[in-house]
């Protein structure tokens, strides 16, 4: 995803742009070291981004010529660490003065930055500005008395109300979730629904970037309430991975899904188990993992593409895997989905050095599977074992075949 694309769906999504915001969505930031970071337990935020520094300040320096296209206007932003006593020890971001000034911008449109002089003149303002660095640094008692000053400064204010529910429901996930243990999904599944359609929607709108900060601890305290809770078909969305997920908590995910033995049964788990392995880096588990979801719900009684799978994959994020997948839907010659598993493999034949038998024993897709012995054949050096194996992949795609030879 090229760097305007990321400008714009922050644009759309929250109604600015900021680099940090960049790096935890696109997974090269992990929320639970810029959490530590924000907590004073690590010292330099960059040490933790997993995007080489020239290659970093290049991205970012693309993105600030778009926004200065668009009209955006960059505000720098002052990070400061979290501490509940109210004092702000300001944070590093980088060593690197020119990465430093990059990634402390934020981007907004010129209609809404405040006017300086209103801005200076109006006690109102400055107390709003507060109140909305309290609820992101998760300082409820603070909040709350600020909205009872900015009561006193505005009663009519548009958005009292929306700060008094946002501090309220702050407090109101400090409390582990308390339910009957036949009643804990049902319970759990109700809060995230009113967390994804009341609280989020009020946050973006009143925090904007800064909402991601503030509705951590909901999905911490949700998923936390999930752990070690099975996939439950009825409550899709209730697993603890899901809310992981929303934190891009992606070690969490990993965690908790791996924990769920019945995960290998379910789309929904395998999809987001291949996201988590994507975004912490393990490639090659990614693509597998992705494999196993292809074979679940791929219908190898048809040639169409299940709907819910290629949903899946046009979600999936990378290139590679994509380009390989949109070769196999561009040929001259449609071939039925059933052979993509060997496909995929044969153009990813690097795999054959990552995957474990475990791996494979649930994948019943035979051209999968005949791939896998062609190219353990030739990674032996066995000739006879080798020819067999090409028999048995022509029999099954004449396709498959051809590729394969093309790669010697």
């Amino acid at each position: 995803m090229t760097m305007q694309h990321n400008v714009d769906n922050q644009l759309m999504s929250l109604g600015s742009y900021s680099p940090i915001e960049w790096l935890l969505e696109a997974g090269h930031l992990q929320y639970s070291d810029y959490e530590a970071w924000r907590m004073g337990e690590i010292d330099n935020l960059e040490k933790n981004i997993d995007v080489p520094t020239k290659e970093l300040i290049n991205n970012l320096e693309k993105a600030e010529r778009f926004c200065a296209k668009l009209g955006l206007i960059g505000e720098t932003q002052d990070y400061r660490g979290w501490n509940q006593d109210n004092t702000f020890k300001e944070l590093t971001l980088s060593q690197s003065p020119t990465l430093t000034k990059l990634l402390s911008k934020q981007w907004v449109r010129q209609d809404d930055i405040p006017q300086m002089d209103l801005f200076m003149d109006n006690p109102s303002v400055v107390t709003e500005n507060k109140l909305i660095d309290a609820l992101a640094s998760r300082q409820w008692d603070n909040a709350d008395k600020l909205v009872d000053q900015l009561y006193q400064q505005d009663a009519n204010h548009t958005q009292l109300h929306g700060y008094e529910d946002l501090a309220s429901f702050g407090h109101h996930t400090e409390a582990p979730i308390d339910a009957e243990p036949q009643n804990q999904l049902e319970t759990i599944d109700e809060e995230r629904i009113g967390l994804e359609q009341e609280i989020i929607p009020l946050a973006r709108q009143l925090l904007q970037q800064k909402s991601r900060d503030y509705l951590a601890p909901a999905w911490q305290r949700i998923a936390q309430g999930l752990e070690g809770q099975p996939y439950n078909i009825a409550y899709p969305q209730s697993h603890a991975s899901y809310a992981w997920e929303q934190m891009q908590n992606w070690k969490a995910v990993k965690h908790s899904i791996l924990s769920d033995d019945s995960y290998i049964h379910h789309g929904e788990l395998l999809f987001r188990l291949s996201l988590a392995y994507h975004f912490l880096k393990e490639r090659e588990l990614s693509v597998i993992t992705l494999i196993q979801l292809i074979d679940l719900k791929a219908n190898h009684a048809d040639s169409e593409l299940d709907d819910s799978l290629e949903n899946f994959l046009n979600l999936y994020p990378d290139a590679n895997f994509m380009a390989s997948w949109q070769r196999f839907m561009d040929l001259e010659e449609e071939q039925p989905f059933i052979v993509f598993p060997g496909w995929i493999l044969l153009n990813e034949a690097g795999l054959i050095h990552h995957i474990e038998p475990e791996q494979i024993k649930p994948i019943k897709n035979p051209s999968f599977h005949a791939a896998y012995q062609l190219l353990l054949a030739k990674q032996n050096n066995d000739g006879a074992e080798e020819l067999e194996a090409k028999k048995a992949l022509k029999d099954i795609n004449a396709l498959l075949l051809t590729l394969y030879l093309k790669m010697d």
